[in-house]
C-alpha cells in the first residue's frame, strides 16, 4: 500500500515536469527543423542551372506527357536539397568565347586557306537543350566544354570551306557564317 502511494506521488511529480518540458521542446524542435531546411536550401544564380540528381524525378516532355529521369534542373532561383538521397552540381549558362585558328584548309578549288575567328558560345536555357547539356557536360570544366564545341565548329568549318570557292568565302561572309552555325547547331543540340 505504501509502495502504491509513493508511486502515485512520483507520477504526480513527473506530470508537473512533463508539460513544461514539452512546451520547451516544441520550439527547440521547430527551430532545429527550420535551421536544417535553411542549410539544405541551395540557391542557383541567374547565369547557371542547378542539376539535382540521386533519385527519380517526374518531368513533362515537350509533347505534354509525364515521364521520369534521374535528375531535375533548376534554372535560377533555388530548391531544397534532400539530405542523403540528392546531390547538386551547378552548370554555368554564361556566355563564353572560343578562338578558332585553322590553317591550310583546302577550298573547292584546292587553294589552302587560313581562318581565324572567335565563336561566342552559350548553353541554351530551353528545357530540352538544358536536358541535353546536363547529359553531355555535367561535371566538365569550362575548358573541356570549349574544347568540345571548338572541335565541332572546326570540323564543320573545314567541311563548308571545302565546298566553297574563294570568291564565295570572301564576298558572302554572312552566308558563310550562317552555314557554319546551321550545320554545327544540330550537332551541338545533341
Amino acid at each position: 500500500m505504501v509502495a502504491l502511494q509513493i508511486l502515485a506521488q512520483e507520477s504526480i511529480n513527473f506530470g508537473k515536469w512533463l508539460i513544461p518540458f514539452i512546451i520547451i521542446l516544441i520550439p527547440i524542435a521547430f527551430l532545429a527543423v527550420i535551421y536544417s531546411m535553411a542549410t539544405r536550401y541551395k540557391k542557383i544564380p541567374p547565369n547557371a542551372v542547378g542539376i539535382f540528381y540521386g533519385r527519380k524525378y517526374k518531368f513533362t516532355t515537350s509533347d505534354g506527357k509525364t515521364s521520369t529521369r534521374g535528375f531535375r534542373i533548376v534554372a535560377g532561383g533555388g530548391s531544397l536539397l534532400w539530405p542523403i538521397v540528392e546531390h547538386l552540381q551547378v552548370m554555368s549558362t554564361a556566355a563564353m568565347q572560343s578562338e578558332i585558328d585553322e590553317t591550310k584548309i583546302p577550298n573547292k578549288d584546292n587553294v589552302q586557306i587560313n581562318v581565324r575567328g572567335v565563336a561566342s558560345i552559350k548553353i541554351s536555357t530551353a528545357p530540352e537543350d538544358l536536358h541535353n547539356a546536363a547529359m553531355a557536360f555535367l561535371g566538365k570544366t569550362e575548358a573541356q566544354i570549349l574544347e568540345f564545341v571548338r572541335n565541332i565548329l572546326q570540323g564543320h568549318l573545314r567541311s563548308i570551306i571545302g565546298k566553297l570557292s574563294i570568291q564565295e568565302i570572301l564576298r558572302e561572309r554572312d552566308t558563310f557564317n550562317k552555314k557554319v552555325v546551321d550545320e554545327s547547331s544540330e550537332e551541338l543540340r545533341r
